[in-house]
């Protein structure tokens, strides 16, 4: 899984380390990016085409075609949804977008259906569905053999959708954001409630947050020294949104 998971993070990355190469080879004195625009936008093509997919449940990012999605089409097969991946592609379509062009948005809101789904599934594997790696083309968890819990996919998400809720509200569509991503904002909701149920735990704040700076998001913290299911301490009211921009 190491050499598949190195594989992956080549190909999600690929259009971020082109921008990183671009900034460098013009910060040194470089007159021309190394990349023309009918280069980037034809990497761009390929990048998208494995976003979004009309066959899988809305939102799916697949890691790669091969295997196809009888999973017999290909070796090897890699036609999964893996959180890491899928979130960390999100961002970098995010980051990457031509200002001109804002098709990405519907794109990403797809994908924050797809988390939210994902993160209410029934878990097949016994553990908590927030620490599930690997989803089906359906929406399915994969049930099969794994190395599982996997802590980063979390945070990853988190990173994404923190981004692309910036973005939104400083283009006035607070009310979407409010609704799908911070969930009211503030914390204000008093109908709101910290008893839910670990399988019902929706993270809150980022990696490293303490309780001060969680509460302070209106979310609720519940510290758990013995934590093998990776149980978030830090997560909304009734596992739906809080907390806000700030």
């Amino acid at each position: 899984h190491l050499v598949v998971s190195q594989l992956l993070s080549q190909v999600n990355t690929m259009l971020s380390l082109i921008a990183i190469v671009t900034f460098f080879s013009l910060s040194n004195g470089q007159s021309t990016p190394p990349f023309t625009n009918a280069q980037v936008a034809q990497m761009r093509s390929y990048f998208e085409a494995n976003i979004g997919l009309s066959n899988c449940a809305s939102g799916f990012v697949v890691a790669s075609p091969s295997g196809g999605s009888d999973h017999n089409s290909g070796d090897p097969d890699y036609y999964y949804h893996w959180q890491r991946d899928g979130a960390v592609s999100m961002h970098t379509l995010q980051y990457t977008a031509n200002s001109s062009d804002t098709s990405w948005v519907a794109k990403f809101k797809n994908y924050v259906k797809w988390v939210q789904g994902a993160q209410t599934k029934n878990d097949p594997n016994g553990i908590n569905v927030l620490g599930e790696p690997k989803f089906n083309c359906d929406g399915s968890v994969y049930s099969k053999g794994w190395c599982r819990p996997q802590n980063d996919g979390p945070a990853s998400r988190a990173i994404a959708q923190i981004e692309f809720a910036f973005y939104l509200m400083d283009n006035g569509e607070m009310d979407y954001v409010k609704t799908n991503l911070y969930g009211g904002g503030g914390g204000g909701n008093n109908t709101k409630t910290c008893s839910v149920q670990d399988s019902q735990k929706t993270d809150c704040g980022y990696v490293g947050i303490n309780q001060t700076g969680c509460e302070g998001k209106g979310c609720c913290w519940d510290e758990i020294d013995n934590n093998p299911d990776n149980i978030p301490w830090c997560y909304y009211k009734g596992g739906g949104g809080g907390g806000g921009k700030g």
